[in-house]
């Protein structure tokens, strides 16, 4: 490979180490309703598939935000 594709690939694979570090601080509901947002579910189905409030569900949505230093805007 050539030097810039290297330097590309290391960027790559230091972003995913980022991302897999932040990932594991998330719980496994958490996990389990951040893939339901990314796939468009409505805070109103997680909250009946998960089995709780859809004010809690706001509240792992800020949870989640947090842990992967996210912000709303």
């Amino acid at each position: 490979f050539s030097e810039m594709v290297c330097t590309v690939l290391k960027n790559v694979t230091l972003d995913l180490t980022s991302v897999n570090s932040k990932l594991s601080r998330l719980s496994e509901k958490e996990l389990r309703i951040l893939s339901m947002l990314v796939n468009s579910v409505s805070v109103k189905e997680i909250a009946v598939v998960v089995g709780i409030q859809e004010k809690t569900v706001y509240v792992h949505k800020r949870n989640i935000m947090k842990k992967l230093d996210v912000s709303d805007s």
